[in-house]
């Protein structure tokens, strides 16, 4: 039996870790004036949703991660001018899922 012998160069990948705040669907709050991560639980559609998307004061974030329980979605609360108000989330065809009320802390 012949070796072959591969001539492949490894690649180091480095993670980032996402820190996430969790969150309730109905009722999430956002930091004031920062990025942040907010998890929220959407187990009940996950298998049937390809992509999340959020939108807050008008303006829509798409998920940028998941895990079994949580989509996850990085929100610039500098781009939020209401201290409170409604979110909807829909999926990648803009359908409607789900919404709630947002407020700013």
């Amino acid at each position: 039996s012949s070796q072959q012998s591969s001539n492949v160069k490894s690649t180091k990948i480095l993670y980032r870790p996402i820190f996430y705040k969790v969150q309730d669907l109905q009722s999430i709050k956002i930091r004031a004036s920062l990025k942040q991560n907010i998890g929220i639980n959407l187990t009940t559609y996950m298998t049937k949703v390809e992509t999340f998307k959020i939108v807050i004061d008008g303006t829509e974030y798409v998920e940028t991660g998941r895990n079994d329980v949580y989509v996850i979605f990085k929100i610039d609360a500098t781009k939020i001018t209401s201290t409170s108000g409604k979110y909807d989330i829909t999926n990648q065809d803009d359908e409607y899922i789900s919404s709630g009320s947002f407020t700013l802390v």
